[in-house]
């Protein structure tokens, strides 16, 4: 199965990508930097479905927080999909935004166990 996790799942483009992904078969982590009730709104839709999901908090102007979130990613690999591989990443670029101060596309990283 693939999982995809995307940045900003929690509303908007981000919470569509995470419901199609999940329509389509993947795994999504999603993550929410201030609105954990959103979040937990599509990770309620997706499981309606049937999907498999998570939602992390992130904050993405934080790049101090990412070992953190990459371990808490290993953690919810293993307790939603009993998976301990966080394998190679294939990026796609939806979108663009604009973090610290520069302009960055947006990755969307595809996991594949």
């Amino acid at each position: 199965m693939s999982i995809v996790i995307i940045t900003g799942g929690s509303r908007g483009l981000g919470a569509s990508a995470a419901i199609q992904c999940a329509k389509r078969g993947m795994g999504v982590i999603l993550t929410y930097n201030n609105n954990p009730e959103a979040a937990e709104n599509v990770v309620r839709s997706i499981e309606a479905e049937g999907g498999k999901v998570a939602a992390l908090k992130l904050d993405v102007g934080d790049s101090g927080s990412f070992a953190a979130f990459r371990d808490t990613v290993r953690v919810t690999l293993g307790k939603v999909w009993e998976s301990n591989l966080l394998s190679s990443f294939s990026s796609i670029h939806a979108t663009s935004k604009r973090v610290a101060g520069c302009d960055a596309p947006s990755s969307h990283h595809a996991l594949t166990s």
